[in-house]
């Protein structure tokens, strides 16, 4: 057998040793959220039970996320404060996974609910009412099926080519989707009421565009309900 070949074994036996450690964690079972979050492993699923849940999280040491709440009407994130995002994470290109969670700002200021850096990232299911709903940095992945309801500002691209696809923004006090330097691929979500426009584009990228009519300086017409 070849050492590239006995390599390859011993790299899938070592990877299916680490998937087979990864362990659930059920709060509030095992813990509040803020103190599973202190002590949980890469590759582990936290599950969030229903009520709502007080937190500021900060997770910047390469942890990737897998954060699944039991139903987005039901599973709420609260802010400790107005002036810090709700989670902060930079997963240093781990997988971070947000599915059937309620963030909830409580307030129409400019500050993040969350910001994402360096993310495979997977935001699926998830609601986002109030402040701005997300800085997404250096990501790449999807973002569905979400809504988004009176937010500053909704999703906030920088060199991050997302999938953004299939999302409600509703009520939007500035832009409902930013993106700057980033060939983002945006598909089906509706813009209602947003104050000044549904899209912003800034930098020289290639930007796919299906419906609508594009504005002065990149800014798509506001007050106008179509799919791209």
């Amino acid at each position: 057998m070849r050492w590239s070949s006995v390599i390859a074994v011993i790299t899938a036996l070592i990877t299916s040793a680490v998937a087979s450690q990864a362990t659930t964690w059920s709060v509030p079972e095992a813990g509040t959220l803020s103190e599973v979050v202190e002590t949980y492993a890469d590759g582990d699923t936290i599950l969030l039970s229903a009520g709502r849940h007080a937190v500021q999280l900060d997770v910047r040491d390469g942890r990737g996320l897998i954060l699944i709440g039991e139903d987005r009407e039901t599973t709420f994130l609260i802010g400790l404060n107005e002036i810090e995002p709700v989670l902060r994470i930079d997963a240093m290109r781990r997988p971070v996974v947000l599915r059937n969670l309620t963030f909830d700002r409580q307030d129409e200021g400019s500050v993040y609910t969350t910001i994402l850096t360096r993310a495979q990232l997977t935001v699926d299911n998830c609601s986002f009412w109030g402040g701005a709903a997300s800085l997404v940095d250096s990501c790449e992945g999807t973002w569905t099926n979400c809504d988004f309801q009176g937010c500053f500002d909704g999703v906030n691209l920088r060199n991050s080519p997302m999938t953004i696809q299939n999302n409600i923004f509703e009520n939007t006090q500035q832009y409902a989707i930013i993106t700057r330097g980033s060939e983002a691929k945006i598909y089906n979500n509706q813009f209602n009421r947003s104050t000044q426009a549904s899209i912003i584009v800034t930098g020289k990228r290639r930007f796919p565009v299906i419906g609508g009519s594009p504005g002065k300086g990149n800014i798509f017409l506001q007050h106008t309900m179509y799919t791209v």
